[in-house]
């Protein structure tokens, strides 16, 4: 174990005592107690790597609760480059795991905690680099209900909710740290092409570095919104819905939920640039 996965070890146990209390209306998928990845439950996955978009390290595992000295958590780092092709767009990297059985699942909370996390942008280029952690899954196919469980995800929606370092841009970039929900509708079979609907959200709530927050969403098909909540059950909970006008017409393409890193590196000519994350998650639960 290298000293960048020891610091990980650390801080995140640190950071993940006093996690809040399991919610009696979600069942608790993992809280990663095992000394590896169930596999029964989870599947582990990567994409966007390029030689011209190259990831450096990635780490997905269980590591021990060191302060403590009960229990595990699953740590997740994702290092990535940008391209030097031109000075316009970002690129996206992500790295996580997905669940075996996505199936009939609406809602998906986790303890989330940021360890480290780097997002370097490009003077030349007017979008910011970006990293951080997503909670995402796939709610339903708005195409037609033959659609369900083909692989071709057009017209699949899907809920994100994420924890997100921006870099922020120009001569003198002043990074920020939010915390956003939003829906995402592919528009084509591999949803390499997608639209944000419109509602993102960002919330009042940040995060800050080793501090564990707990984040949900659930989907409410009667009312055809998702309610996205920072620290539901604690004194001082933010929440908002984000409502749809697609209609339900079945299960999606391709059904997923997943808690995950991601890296979004500005395009640069001078150079390329970096974005990394080292995050953990601990008690995962789904609903039903």
């Amino acid at each position: 174990m290298n000293a960048l996965q020891r610091g990980l070890v650390c801080c995140l146990a640190m950071a993940l005592i006093g996690a809040p209390s399991i919610s009696g209306a979600l069942t608790l998928l993992d809280n990663f107690n095992s000394k590896t990845i169930d596999p029964e439950v989870w599947w582990g996955s990567e994409h966007g790597s390029a030689p011209d978009t190259p990831i450096e390290e990635v780490l997905r595992g269980t590591v021990p609760n060191t302060f403590t000295g009960v229990g595990r958590l699953l740590g997740l780092v994702l290092t990535s480059y940008g391209d030097r092709l031109s000075n316009t767009g970002s690129v996206r990297q992500e790295q996580g795991l997905n669940m075996q059985d996505p199936g009939g699942i609406t809602g998906l909370k986790a303890n989330v905690v940021i360890h480290k996390a780097t997002a370097e942008s490009c003077l030349a280029n007017p979008d910011p680099s970006r990293t951080g952690t997503r909670l995402i899954g796939a709610l339903f196919n708005s195409v037609s209900a033959a659609q369900s469980g083909t692989g071709d995800r057009t017209g699949d929606v899907l809920a994100t909710f994420e924890k997100v370092l921006d870099s922020g841009t120009g001569a003198v970039p002043i990074p920020k740290h939010h915390i956003v929900a939003f829906l995402i509708l592919c528009d084509n079979a591999d949803c390499t092409s997608s639209t944000v609907l419109p509602g993102a959200v960002t919330f009042t709530k940040s995060w800050a570095f080793d501090v564990s927050q707990e984040l949900e969403w659930e989907w409410v098909n009667v009312s055809n919104e998702v309610v996205f909540t920072v620290g539901p059950g604690s004194l001082h909970p933010e929440a908002h819905a984000v409502n749809y006008s697609q209609v339900n017409k079945g299960g999606p393409g391709s059904d997923f939920k997943s808690v995950r890193v991601f890296t979004e590196e500005a395009a640069c000519t001078a150079a390329r640039r970096q974005s990394s994350t080292e995050a953990g998650f601990d008690n995962v639960l789904t609903n039903p």
